[in-house]
């Protein structure tokens, strides 16, 4: 299809670059992996993983790509071409095969400016451009248009539009839409249709949106019938850029001021909200591109950003903007920060969704309360048939509205920016998002992210799917021999080098100036580059380009490098100024000339390429071959009627495209080919021996020879090549390859003529192969070579940082086998915790289960003794209710005899009842028959009336027939021979398809035996189901508990992999110093020894240190104990201290008592009769009393005494108890106190641990310190001596640290003990001392 046949030879497109940006759909998902995008006036299907392409042209009188679209099931592509008779070819994805070419004669218009397929792939709707604006329904399997409707005279826009084009005003530039967007057209200065889609769930109900309108078509009887408007209130003040089918009745369309509409069953719902601007000051963006998602939809604006909406509410009625993605400009260096897209979250959700609703309420008509009507229903009809509904919507009439009346939007101020996105699409699995900017760049990002969780401060990477292309278009090209490079230079201020072998860009710099021409050296390191103001002479460097001299001419044309590139060639006027490639000094100057040189080459005076040679021509018709050698013209050949643009020439011929002058205005062709002989144009006259080729269709814009191959390159002005085999045939036009959309600029062929590069003013660059008899020319890639320049500065900061890397590789070596070490003993620590533990838990868990088994037996026995009694308490109510079921059951069978019997005389009732009812309709019919055969016999004589009446009609009748027999049978005679032939077409097709007929019965009833065969395996393999199912059931809990254990050992093994496949990495540099490790390590090797040696002696030590670590360990252990022990010694002591002040309280009580008796006793010592009484009283009080005989009269005054007394006693109890809950206060203070000294302890034996662990490293970094001083001193001692006897010294300085710190240690034990002592000798002083027990003899 891309191919071009000239006798052997063919030319095949192999790559471009470069995207059409203003095509609607253009850019589209197709396969995976695959993107489809219009490059001039093809469209190429990208592979992105191979980086390869296929491309689908367009036909040779084309003018140009103006829709692509891609069906649901990615197999078929539509591409609609302009031009005078515009059409839309479709393609088959796998084969490149055209399927079909759909054209309509009516279209009156040059293009076909959107398309759409519908979900099924079946049918597709095109829009067809001004002034009428048709739209299509297509069956394009059968080519053929089901249904067509002029949306400009649906919509009665015809006057807006003729009032627009007459109108002075500047119209607005409309960018591409999401799905189909219309392009300008030719006669009117704007698109009045801007958008056409297919609803995804209906294929039937088209959408249109456009200049003032949002309308919906639905195909019903063969017509596309308009469905009413939308009820938004400036739909006809409004420019609709796009629309999207956002869910199964849902539709999302922008307008031009910034607007974002939510349209659902045909209504308006509400305004969504729109991306922020970028910019200050700046009015609403404008969203261009709108792509569904499974969750929402994603929208592309003119500021440069992507929003990402995503559904709101339980019912998912409305959609909020989760994440805005900035899209980045081409020229980071040079666009503001103002201009960038910044990405942004909404800050308050709910102020948006506030700001929805208020919108959607302000913006319905009459504000009602009730939402509006559905206006239309999606179909669930998706093989594409026709409804049979034969109701017809209201169309509206735009024919009372004058334009006058219509503010219809203006085009917007500001210019389009370069990154505004004008299309996106997303791949079929939602993973990645394609897009296509203003500037002609298409860039992606990675959509499978939970954009919510997204932060606003680390966007997602946008990078370009492809590779970054000019921004608009090309001027200079160039390629290298020595390296597969290619250089271009762009209207953009940017100079590029590419890669034609991997088809990469490898450099892009920007200037401040716009470059013009260019000349690459043949080994591909040094490049000129023309600027208005001066010529640079720039080295290509490994990762960009450097100047290396700055040549003062201003206003250059074209340079060139020589064949071998020893010289290079600037076109200044009319002078021709030669340069030593190696110095930049200048050879020479050619002059000559009367006027501006326009064309240059170098070329050879043998068939051997050489430098001794430049042929040169100017727009007065001048064209000199020079000399280089002796720096002279050696021919010369001037035509005055012609202006020689462009020339090319190989050792003996010499081409020359030039076009008419004033003289000759007259003439038909636009460019005529001069082919002559290069040393024999000064000695013939003018016109003589010179062959000339006109072109009539096309201008040449460049031209270009392949001496190997003998064949002639033509670039035309329609962006077309035309490549001609020699002999050159005259009036023989070869058919061009369709490439370009503009002019071809430039040509250049690589070294070997194998490989031809294009570029035209649209900003594309092809390449294309020669091949010979259809296959591909063997490339000689072996030339190519891998030198790159590099500066010394770069080389010199390389070798530091290698050598630092390696110190660092060292290091981190070292640390990683300490780390290791450590590690280790810790795992071996932690495993011995862990083991003891689970043997402790272990013997909890065998004791509670002895005793819930033993709990489990006891309550089986006092379930059995329950059971058994329940059962002795429960058999005489179970008699019981035994006899009253016998009982209700004997009740319930006289009730069924009774009722049996009412029912058979209900019977006998019911049948003599029946009986009555059938003698009665009996009598009825016998009534009717009689009646009825009175009126068959009148109708009967009726009849026969009316058969004489027909006999005698019957008779005129048969005269008259036989009049008109004679008349038609001329005319039936015609018809017969005319539908004979149909007849036996129709004939041949029943045939046939009986024949297909029978052939479909036999393989149904193969097919019928082949389901009954497998409905009995389906029935055998369901009940292996149901058994598979049960025991999947049971295998899926273990799986469960499988999966749980798995998911913690994978987060675990994930960590460790990482850590591995760190290491493997360092492990792969360290590797490539180990031959010579190894050879240092055998030196080092008998030097180890006494370290060994010492290591083992620091081994010891720290065993002995472990040891001392475990007796700490011990001691704190008993500290604990001793601490359990005074605890149990203190509560003892306070239980004997409260006995004690009970019993003193007794025995003060006693001894006031005693005391009051010994006052009454003394006055009666010397009256025997008083003492008497006395004593008598006392016994009676005491003696009695406590015997619980009788007990003695208490006065009144002893009773106010004793009160008194339990009042001071009850005060003095609580004074005692308040000071005894102090000290139960300072004791838990100080037992607290004291095992927090105790966690300081073992805080402390822990360090001591991990000193220990330190000091196992220092032993190891004194080994690795002694190797690295013996391998310095065997080198010549290079390094100071001191360095290596450091890690010594420290060893020296932390062991008497560490002796410190234990005797430290030890100490801190020591003070503890002393004050556990003084604590218990405390406690002892607290004790109440025994005191002597006064017991009285009894009175007697």
């Amino acid at each position: 299809m891309e191919e071009r046949k000239g006798h052997d030879r063919t030319l095949v497109k192999r790559h471009a670059f470069g995207v059409k940006a203003d095509v609607s759909g253009c850019v589209c998902w197709v396969e995976e992996g695959t993107l489809l995008y219009p490059i001039g006036k093809t469209a190429a299907m990208h592979n992105l993983n191979t980086n390869t392409q296929r491309f689908f042209e367009t036909s040779q009188r084309s003018g140009g790509i103006t829709a692509l679209a891609v069906s649901a099931n990615k197999k078929f592509i539509a591409m609609a071409e302009s031009g005078a008779a515009p059409q839309v070819q479709v393609f088959d994805t796998v084969t490149r095969k055209r399927r079909k070419v759909l054209t309509v004669p009516d279209l009156e218009g040059d293009r076909f400016t959107a398309l759409d397929f519908s979900a099924d792939g079946r049918h597709l709707v095109t829009q067809g451009g001004a002034p009428q604006w048709r739209l299509f329904f297509w069956n394009w399997e059968r080519s053929k248009p089901l249904a067509s409707t002029s949306v400009v005279a649906d919509f009665g826009l015809q006057e807006i539009c003729e009032a627009h084009n007459e109108s002075d005003a500047a119209p607005g530039s409309l960018s591409s839409g999401a799905r189909t967007t219309a392009a300008q057209s030719s006669t009117t200065s704007m698109s009045h249709v801007t958008c056409v889609t297919v609803c995804p769930s209906d294929p039937l109900l088209i959408g249109v949106s456009g200049f003032g309108f949002m309308y919906f078509y639905r195909y019903q009887e063969g017509v596309l019938r308009i469905q009413p408007h939308i009820s938004f209130a400036r739909e006809r003040t409004s420019n609709f850029l796009t629309h999207s089918w956002v869910g199964r009745d849902r539709v999302v369309a922008s307008t031009q001021n910034g607007e974002l509409l939510l349209i659902e069953a045909g209504v308006f719902r509400r305004i969504l909200p729109v991306p922020p601007s970028t910019t200050e000051g700046a009015v609403n963006p404008a969203v261009l591109a709108i792509v569904p998602t499974r969750n929402g939809f994603i929208a592309g604006s003119d500021q440069g950003t992507v929003a990402i909406y995503e559904t709101i509410g339980s019912a998912n009625e409305s959609y909020a903007i989760v994440y805005n993605v900035p899209v980045p400009s081409e020229k980071p260096g040079e666009v503001k920060s103002d201009d960038l897209g910044v990405a942004s979250r909404p800050v308050a959700t709910n102020k948006l969704r506030a700001s929805i609703i208020s919108d959607g309420q302000t913006e319905g008509e009459g504000g009602q309360d009730a939402p509006a009507k559905p206006l239309f229903v999606i179909n669930d009809v998706t093989q594409g048939k026709i409804s049979s509904t034969t109701e017809s919507s209201p169309t509206v009439s735009g024919k009372g509205i004058r334009p006058a009346q219509l503010r219809l939007e203006a085009g917007r101020p500001e210019p389009r920016k370069d990154n505004s996105v004008v299309h996106l699409c997303i791949d079929q699995t939602e993973e990645t998002v394609a897009m296509v900017t203003h500037g002609g760049q298409i860039l992606a990002f990675n959509f499978a992210s939970d954009w919510s969780k997204v932060s606003a401060e680390e966007p997602p990477t946008v990078l370009h799917v492809c590779q970054p292309f000019h921004i608009g278009g090309i001027i200079g090209l160039d390629c290298s021999v020595k390296k597969p490079y290619l250089a271009t230079s762009g209207v953009d201020q940017s100079v590029r080098i590419w890669n034609t072998s991997t088809h990469r860009l490898e450099t892009c710099e920007y200037f401040t100036s716009q470059p013009g021409a260019l000349a690459i050296h043949p080994n591909g390191l040094y490049l000129v580059v023309c600027f208005p103001d001066k010529v640079r002479v720039l080295s290509i460097l490994w990762n960009g380009l450097r100047e290396r001299r700055v040549i003062n001419l201003r206003n250059t044309t074209d340079v060139k490098y020589s064949v071998g590139g020893s010289y290079f060639a600037v076109a200044h006027g009319n002078i021709i100024h030669l340069y030593n490639s190696l110095t930049c000094d200048v050879h020479g100057q050619l002059r000559g000339h009367p006027q501006k040189i326009n064309c240059f080459q170098w070329c050879a005076t043998s068939p051997y390429p050489t430098d001794n040679s430049i042929i040169s021509s100017s727009l007065d018709g001048i064209v000199i071959n020079w000399n280089i050698s002796e720096m002279r013209k050696e021919t010369e050949y001037a035509d005055k009627k012609h202006q020689f643009r462009y020339i090319t020439a190989d050792d003996r011929t010499l081409w020359a495209v030039s076009e008419p002058t004033s003289i000759a205005m007259d003439v038909q062709w636009k460019s005529t080919l001069h082919e002559m002989d290069r040393y024999t144009t000064s000695d013939i006259a003018a016109n003589a021996a010179v062959t000339e080729y006109e072109f009539v269709e096309s201008k040449v814009t460049s031209l270009l020879i392949a001496p190997k191959q003998r064949m002639l390159f033509g670039g035309m002005d329609d962006g077309s090549v035309k490549f001609m085999s020699f002999p050159l045939q005259v009036g023989v036009q070869e058919v061009p390859i369709v490439a370009h959309m503009g002019p071809v600029g430039r040509m250049v062929l690589s070294h070997d003529e194998s490989t031809l590069y294009t570029i035209s003013s649209d900003g594309t660059l092809f390449i294309f192969d020669a091949r010979e008899d259809g296959r591909p020319l063997q490339r000689d890639l072996g030339y190519f070579s891998d030198d790159v320049l590099v500066l010394a500065s770069e080389v010199e900061d390389h070798d530091i940082t290698i050598e630092s890397l390696r110190h660092t590789t060292e290091k981190l070596r070292t640390d990683i086998e300490s780390d290791e070490k450590r590690r280790n003993h810790e795992q071996n620590t932690r495993l011995r915790e862990r083991a003891d533990e689970f043997k402790n838990e272990l013997d909890t868990l065998d004791a509670e289960y002895e005793a819930l088994l033993n709990a489990k037996a006891e309550q089986e026995r006092a379930f059995v003794a329950v059971k058994l009694e329940k059962e002795g308490e429960s058999a005489p109510q179970l008699e019981g209710l035994e006899r009253e079921g016998q009982a209700e059951v004997q009740r319930l069978e006289d009730l069924c005899a009774e009722l049996q019997h009412k029912l058979d005389q209900s019977t006998f009732v019911y049948e003599r009842e029946v009986e009555d009812l059938l003698a009665e309709i009996q009598r009825h019919q016998e009534e009717d028959h009689d009646r009825f055969k009175d009126v068959v016999s009148k109708r009967e004589k009726g009849l026969q009336k009316l058969e004489q009446q027909v006999q005698r009609t019957k008779a005129n009748n048969a005269e008259v027939r036989q009049r008109l027999e004679l008349d038609t049978d001329a005319e039936v005679m015609n018809v017969e021979k005319q539908n004979q032939a149909e007849l036996n077409a129709i004939r041949e097709r029943y045939l046939r398809m009986k024949g297909e007929g029978a052939i479909m019965r036999k393989n149904t009833l193969r097919m019928q035996k082949e389901t009954d065969v497998h409905n009995s395996e389906l029935q055998v393999l369901d009940n292996a189901k149901a058994t598979l199912t049960e025991q999947l059931s049971e295998l899926n809990e273990t799986m469960a508990q499988l999966h749980q254990d798995i998911d913690e050992r994978d987060a675990i093994i994930g960590e460790k992999e990482r850590k591995i496949y760190d290491l493997k990495k360092l492990n792969q540099e360290l590797e490539k110093h180990k031959f010579v490790l190894d050879y240092r390590i055998r030196q080092l090797k008998s030097q180890m020894e006494p370290r060994q040696r010492e290591i083992a002696r620091e081994h010891q030590r720290i065993s002995e240190r472990n040891v001392e670590l475990d007796n700490l360990h011990g001691n704190n252990i008993a500290l604990r104990q001793n601490i359990e022990e005074l605890k149990a010694e203190l509560a003892q002591q306070q239980q004997q201290i409260k006995q004690t002040l009970s019993h003193m309280k007794d025995f003060e009580t006693y001894k006031s008592r005693v005391k009051r008796d010994i006052g009454e006793i003394a006055p009666a010592m010397q009256d025997a009769a008083m003492l008497r009484d006395v004593v008598e009283r006392l016994y009676q009080r005491h003696v009695v009393a406590r015997d619980g005989q009788r007990a003695a009269q208490v006065g009144q005054e002893i009773k106010d005494e004793f009160k008194s007394q339990v009042e001071y006693l009850s005060t003095s109890v609580e004074a005692l108890s308040r000071k005894c809950e102090a000290d139960q206060e300072q004791h838990r203070c100080e037992v607290s106190a004291m095992m927090m000294e105790n966690l300081t302890l073992i805080r402390e034996i822990h360090e001591l641990r991990a000193e220990l662990a330190d000091l196992r490293n220092v032993s190891v970094t004194v080994a690795d310190e002694g190797k690295r001083h013996a391998m310095l001193e065997e080198r010549g001692k290079q390094g100071p001596p001191g360095r290596v006897a450091l890690p010594t010294g420290l060893a020296g300085v932390k062991r008497p640290e560490l002796l410190w710190e234990l005797e430290e240690n030890r100490k801190a034990l020591k003070s503890i003990r002393d004050h556990v002592e003084s604590l218990q000798q405390m406690l002892a002083s607290l004790a109440p001392p025994k005191s002597a027990i006064v017991s009285l003899p009894p009175l007697v």
